[in-house]
């Protein structure tokens, strides 16, 4: 997706001159060379790491639901108070420093309409883009430096937009479940049970990899958050070549003991439960998270 940023920023640069844009592309390759050797040493584990992965563990399907998918995407991008605010000050300072600021606010809408080609398009995708924004908004920020009721009353706009992340959501919500589930107090006491009660070798299996590296213990390779849906849409052979674990190879996992506990959040792997339950015991919950160890030999 930085791509068209990128090419942006290097016909900037020959502007001028050739030992600017020699340093350009220097100080880009410099910096591209971990992903150039990756992808030059595995070329098709790569694209399909980036690109394949990212298509195949979609649940958005069919054309209108995409298109609606984006468009309210598109919208939080844009209409979000916090957003308004930034895309109204760079806006400005384009209109007021055309020369300066142009560059930045092109990198801005250039990274935009990339990301928002990404089936399914995501909010926190503004992360990329929002940056150069701040750049084009210097000149306003500049003039709004004396007029200081102006200037408080939309830092106060800024502020309130951030309040939907800080308030508290009913947790019989849809939000607020998903808050409750990826909250800092549900991940530190899932973690802080499995550091208790598993050997520091005894690895973990979890719905989501980040519990097996949290609690220090190993995990299994090709099982996470995204991997069950893309493990539904690969053949036996394709998941074996990009290491992702298919739901036939989790419960010979789960059938031969070999996981010490087993992490799992309500509504997931429910095919495998009768396996589950036949080799292993529930042994805590934290909210929607289900957490099993081994049941005793025999």
């Amino acid at each position: 997706p930085a791509a068209a940023a990128a090419l942006l920023l290097a016909g900037l640069a020959a502007r001028g001159g050739r030992r600017a844009l020699l340093a350009c592309a220097g100080g880009g390759v410099l910096a591209s060379l971990p992903w150039l050797v990756v992808a030059v040493r595995h070329p098709e584990e790569f694209w399909f790491c980036n690109v394949a992965f990212h298509s195949l563990r979609r649940e958005v399907a069919g054309a209108s639901a995409i298109l609606l998918q984006k468009l309210a995407v598109v919208a939080k991008w844009f209409l979000l108070p916090q957003h308004a605010v930034l895309w109204g000050l760079a806006g400005y300072g384009v209109w007021r420093a055309p020369r300066q600021t142009w560059p930045a606010a092109a990198c801005a809408l250039l990274l935009a309409f990339t990301y928002l080609a990404a089936t399914p398009t995501y909010l926190e995708y503004a992360t990329q883009f929002l940056p150069f924004l701040l750049i084009a908004a210097v000149p306003a920020l500049t003039a709004l430096a004396p007029r200081r009721l102006f200037a408080a009353a939309l830092a106060a706009v800024y502020v309130l937009g951030l309040y939907p992340l800080i308030k508290r959501d009913p947790a019989d919500t849809d939000i607020g479940a998903k808050r409750a589930l990826w909250s800092r107090s549900t991940v530190a006491e899932v973690t802080a049970f499995l550091q208790q009660h598993t050997a520091p070798g005894e690895p973990v299996l979890s719905w989501w990899e980040g519990y097996p590296v949290l609690s220090q213990r190993p995990g299994f390779r090709g099982v996470g958050f995204w991997e069950s849906n893309v493990a539904k849409k690969l053949d036996p052979a394709a998941a074996r070549r990009f290491h992702v674990m298919r739901r036939d190879e989790l419960r010979e996992l789960i059938r031969r003991r070999e996981p010490g506990a087993i992490v799992v959040a309500d509504g997931n792997w429910e095919a495998l439960h009768r396996d589950i339950a036949a080799g292993y015991a529930p042994a805590h919950r934290v909210g929607a998270i289900q957490i099993y160890t081994r049941r005793p030999a025999g």
